[in-house]
């Protein structure tokens, strides 16, 4: 087996637990199939990794940072609320569609913990990453005060949930209007936003 530094052993590890979560199930990510999705030894695993505990939390955490990254490199700095929004939106849902084994993952992981009493704080966290994250960039877009002074919370929670119901569909039915459901949310979103904000992205 090739060395790698230990970084970059654990997003192998971590790469090939989203695709064994998402075609599997969480049931059966046992650190085993983990370990031979990634043509490694398991010993290498258990180094990486203290448990399957541990690795599924890196794995849970790995689909939301993904999809943080992704979107993070389209939005500049005072471009703007209502262009930030799109690209947001956008953004996330371009990523479901070209890796939807990550969305898939992220769901499975997210029900999967909501029925463990002592994982349930996982899918808070996931959410809270999400949402907090979302909320950075509409900060960072702003270009005015009224901009500034929107509710930024709000805003990225509708975000979330016009990709999440989107993503569902799409993973579901596969039936050419993903894109189409998505520029809907978007125009909705936006219309919803106060006058003053309105006339500024005008």
């Amino acid at each position: 087996m090739t060395y790698l530094p230990m970084a970059k052993r654990q997003r192998e590890f971590i790469n090939a637990g989203i695709r064994v979560v998402a075609r599997e199930g969480v049931a059966r990510a046992t650190t085993r199939r983990i370990a031979e999705e990634a043509g490694a030894p398991t010993a290498s695993l258990h180094y990486c990794f203290a448990n399957k505990q541990e690795l599924l939390e890196a794995v849970f955490d790995a689909t939301v940072s993904d999809g943080m990254s992704h979107v993070r490199r389209l939005i500049r700095p005072n471009m703007g609320l209502h262009t930030a929004i799109q690209e947001i939106t956008r953004g996330y849902a371009d990523l479901v569609r070209r890796q939807p084994d990550i969305q898939l993952a992220f769901t499975e992981m997210n029900f999967w913990a909501l029925r463990q009493p002592s994982s349930r704080h996982l899918a808070a966290r996931a959410y809270r990453l999400y949402i907090d994250g979302s909320v950075q960039l509409l900060r960072e877009a702003c270009m005015s005060e009224d901009e500034r002074a929107a509710d930024h919370e709000r805003i990225a929670r509708q975000i979330i949930s016009i990709v999440d119901g989107a993503a569902l569909q799409f993973l579901s039915l596969d039936d050419g209007v993903f894109e189409e459901i998505v520029e809907q949310g978007i125009s909705g979103l936006l219309g919803g936003l106060t006058p003053s904000l309105e006339q500024e992205a005008s």
